[in-house]
C-alpha cells in the first residue's frame, strides 16, 4: 500500500494488491486493481490479462476469461501455461473448437503439459471423443 501511496499508478503494486485481495476473497477489489494495471500497461505485459482471466474463471465468466487469455497469449505466445489455461477454458465453456490448437501450443512449448492434460479431468471427455486431442496426449 505504501507503493500505491507514493505512486497510485504503479502497476506491479496494483498487481500484488490485486493478488492479495483475490486470495482474501475480495474479488471485486481484485478485479478493479487488475483492470487499473491493465489500463496502465496496455498490451505490453501479459500479467494483468492472466490475473483478470483467473478472476473471471473463478466467478464463472468464462467468455471474459477466454478473451483475457487470448490477449495474454498474443502478448507472450511463448508462455505455455497461458495456452494450457486457454485450452481448459474452451472446454469448460462448451466451445472445444480451439482446444487442440491451444493444447498443441502448450505441449510444443513444454512437453510436461501433455502429462498434465492426460490427467486433467477437464479434458476427460475430449480424450475419448476428439481424435486431435487424443493424438496430442498420446505422442
Amino acid at each position: 500500500r505504501q507503493a500505491i501511496a507514493l505512486n497510485p499508478n504503479y502497476p506491479h503494486a496494483l498487481k500484488n494488491l490485486g493478488i492479495l485481495a483475490a486470495d482474501n476473497g475480495r474479488i471485486a477489489e481484485a478485479e478493479g486493481l487488475f483492470l487499473r494495471a491493465k489500463e496502465i500497461l496496455g498490451r505490453t505485459a501479459m500479467s494483468p490479462y492472466v490475473n483478470l482471466g483467473n478472476i473471471y474463471e473463478m466467478t464463472g465468466r468464462l467468455g471474459d476469461a477466454i478473451r483475457m487469455y487470448e490477449t495474454a497469449v498474443a502478448i507472450k505466445p511463448e508462455f505455455g501455461a497461458n495456452w494450457y489455461a486457454l485450452a481448459r477454458l474452451r472446454v469448460q465453456s462448451g466451445d472445444p473448437g480451439g482446444v487442440s490448437v491451444a493444447l498443441a501450443n502448450a505441449i510444443a512449448l513444454d512437453p510436461g503439459w501433455r502429462a498434465k492434460a492426460a490427467q486433467d479431468a477437464v479434458f476427460q471427455a475430449l480424450r475419448q471423443s476428439d481424435p486431435q486431442v487424443r493424438r496430442l496426449l498420446q505422442d
